[in-house]
């Protein structure tokens, strides 16, 4: 099982992100769980290592971007 976080501020790309996994996942016969987050903040406050397998970044965020909250993620 796959464990995945999204965080994406545009619901429309949120959802086609969405959709696009589900697609994936559906077709190779393998399980996920997919946590979506509209912002960087809240994320990280419910972020702990291994907590998820692949963490996917909308580089333009509101406040914190992508790059700088996966560069907190890293620390």
């Amino acid at each position: 099982m796959y464990r995945l976080a999204l965080c994406e501020n545009n619901p429309e790309d949120q959802y086609r992100f969405t959709r696009l996994l589900t697609n994936y996942f559906t077709a190779t016969g393998k399980k996920y769980i997919l946590s979506t987050y509209s912002s960087a903040e809240e994320l990280l406050a419910v972020f702990r290592p291994h907590k998820f397998d692949v963490v996917f970044f909308d580089v333009e965020l509101d406040k914190i971007d992508g790059i700088g909250a996966a560069t907190e993620l890293r620390k």
